[in-house]
Parts: structure tokens; sequence; C-alpha cells
């Protein structure tokens, strides 16, 4: 039968998320750069809706890419259930700037009977880390 989320997904590289069935991800708006099972990069452009007063990205909006990221990167596995973030640890690293990209990416650490546990960093194209994190997620 194969794993249509991934086999979606990897048609989907080069290409943005807006028609994602997510409405914060459409909002979100990354664009796919490289996919297989458990693991899931996708860029995001700075926007000026994503800014804190400071004018720097916003430590919820920047956490809303992570979750966004790593709960696509369990899909990947073509399970049939429906996972949801149970927990989420973020450290901000470094500040993000007004049309700055900045690649997000999500691996599957361990996949549990009920949980799964996923790792991530956010990077900027030049390998800056901007942030660190966790999530588990657990099966609906």
């Amino acid at each position: 039968m194969g794993n249509k989320i991934l086999t979606l997904l990897q048609t989907l590289i080069g290409k943005d998320l807006s028609n994602s069935p997510s409405p914060l991800g459409s909002w979100l708006n990354g664009t796919v750069k490289a996919v297989d099972r458990g693991m899931l990069e996708v860029i995001f452009t700075v926007r000026a809706e994503m800014l804190n007063p400071a004018q720097i990205l916003h430590g919820g909006a920047l956490t809303a890419m992570m979750d966004e990221v790593m709960g696509i990167s369990v899909a990947t596995l073509g399970n049939e259930k429906f996972y949801s973030t149970i927990n989420i640890q973020v450290d901000f690293l470094a500040a993000c700037k007004l049309g700055e990209q900045i690649i997000v990416r999500s691996d599957v650490i361990r996949e549990g009977k009920n949980i799964i546990n996923t790792a991530c960093v956010v990077t900027k194209p030049d390998g800056k880390i901007v942030a660190r994190g966790g999530s588990n997620l657990l099966m609906k």
C-alpha cells in the first residue's frame, strides 16, 4: 500500500505549504526542503506579522514552526493514527530579523507504541543555530 504522506511530501520538495491541512501551517507557509521517513526540513521566511516588539522573530512563532515541522515529520512515518503534541521544549539561541530565512529540521528519535519522540534544530542558511528543542507526540 505504501506511505501516502511521505510520497505526497516528496512531490512537494521546493514547493510551499500554503495548502496544508493545518490552518496554522498554511499561515506559516514554509517551503519543503527535504523529506524522508521520520525527517523533514522546511524553510521559512520571517514576515512582519511574526515579529515581537523588538522587531525580531517572536518565540511563539518560532515554536509554532518547530511544532508544525515535528508533527509533519511524525506523519512521514505512515501511521494511520493522528499524533498530537503533549509537550515541547525549546532553547532560543539566536535572533532572526525580518526577511531572514531559517531552516527547521525535525527527526523522529524514537517510535514508541503510543508516544513518538522528536528532535528539532533551527538554523540560518549559513549553519548558525537559532534554536533547538524537541517534542513528544501522543497517538490520538
